[in-house]
């Protein structure tokens, strides 16, 4: 659930309602689940080590992606940092722009999308990112894999 904070001047605040004449409102603004939702998610991310364990996952699940693709013949490019991650079919070297991950092979991230959603993995459909959380563990990276 969507949680943001506005810290600015006292005049701009000053200017939103109920004082001043602009109105700022958002579906999810001050309510309580999203707002307890949102402290539950701090007090998560603020857990000794969450940060190491999700690089670690990653980096091993960028390993063993780049190695079933070479074993396969498979032209990749896994980038990665913390619990984040980007699968690209290219023969290019690196991915390093919209560009370059607009160049990549689209019908073959298709066919590996749905080949992982017969396997009950289920990646975000869109080529530029996906990313593993403090649920995930080794036992899922080797389960993708």
């Amino acid at each position: 659930m969507p949680v943001a904070r506005l810290a600015v001047r006292r005049d701009v605040m000053d200017a939103l309602a109920p004082t001043g004449p602009v109105y700022q409102a958002g579906t999810l603004s001050g309510n309580p689940i999203a707002m307890a939702a949102g402290f539950a998610c701090l007090n998560e991310v603020a857990q000794p080590g969450i940060h190491e364990t999700l690089d670690e996952l990653t980096t091993r699940l960028a390993e063993g992606l780049l190695e079933a693709a070479e074993e396969a013949n498979i032209p990749l490019v896994v980038n990665h940092v913390g619990g984040m991650f980007g699968i690209f079919f290219t023969d290019a070297e690196s991915v390093t722009c919209y560009q370059d991950v607009m160049a990549c092979d689209v019908e073959r991230f298709k066919r590996f999308f749905h080949l992982m959603l017969e396997e009950g993995v289920y990646l975000r459909h869109r080529r530029l990112r996906r990313a593993l959380c403090r649920s995930h563990t080794a036992w899922t990276t080797l389960i993708i894999l």
